[in-house]
């Protein structure tokens, strides 16, 4: 038991500190069009990047391939699409 709080604590450690290094960022989106937070969908990205995801196909297929783990972790409802990481992607100001 004591194995399982440790990885939820170091789960919930890791995304915190992604988003503390991220949070500077403002959302882009239309607001009344969300389906996903914009918290979780940087999250999603960073790790499928550190993961060596290079294009948006490939963000995509990872974010697919790891859905239970960021469902668990982050509350995502579904693997977002190629269109809302693209979208996303184009408008953050670099």
């Amino acid at each position: 038991m004591s194995h399982f709080v440790q990885s939820i604590d170091e789960e919930k450690l890791f995304t915190a500190t992604i988003w503390r290094h991220f949070s500077v960022l403002r959302d882009p989106r239309v607001k009344d069009n969300q389906k996903y937070k914009f918290k979780h969908l940087l999250i999603a990205i960073v790790c499928s990047m550190i993961c060596g995801a290079n294009d948006i196909d490939a963000i995509v297929n990872y974010i697919e391939s790891k859905i239970e783990w960021f469902q668990k972790t982050l509350g995502m409802p579904s693997t977002p699409s190629y269109k809302t990481i693209w979208w996303l992607l184009v408008l953050i100001n670099p």
